[in-house]
């Protein structure tokens, strides 16, 4: 533990970040850099499973990712997943949630940059 008092990005829910990592930025880098190394697969089976129109599959993704946002401050997309996991179950049509999809890839792509921030921020930590 480092034990210093990190300020987290305001773009992100600080106050959640504060509460998990408390102030081991030293574990905070180790769960950035592993959400870094591991979305875009698990983006890519989200929407490898859209596009096929996989309902079932799509909302196994989705519920297997969606924790993974909150441990780096992406409470509200851990929301939005949570939307789309809710959704699938009414539904039978994929179509039926397009426009929560692309609200949610578009989410995802706008805060990327902001989770590289952070983690490079968090890296330097003495």
């Amino acid at each position: 533990m480092r034990g210093n008092a990190f300020i987290y990005s305001d773009r992100l829910d600080k106050e959640f970040l504060n509460s998990l990592y408390e102030e081991d930025t030293e574990y905070a880098t180790i769960v950035f850099e592993q959400f870094l190394h591991s979305y875009k697969k698990q983006v890519e089976e989200i929407e490898d499973s859209f596009v096929k129109g996989d309902l079932q599959i799509f909302r196994q993704k989705i519920h297997k990712m969606k924790p993974t946002f909150s441990f780096v401050g992406l409470t509200q997309l851990t929301e939005k997943a949570a939307q789309l996991e809710k959704n699938c179950s009414l539904l039978t049509e994929i179509e039926g949630i397009t426009t929560l999809y692309i609200d949610f890839t578009n989410t995802i792509q706008l805060m990327i940059p902001v989770i590289e921030a952070e983690y490079k921020r968090l890296k330097s930590q003495p």
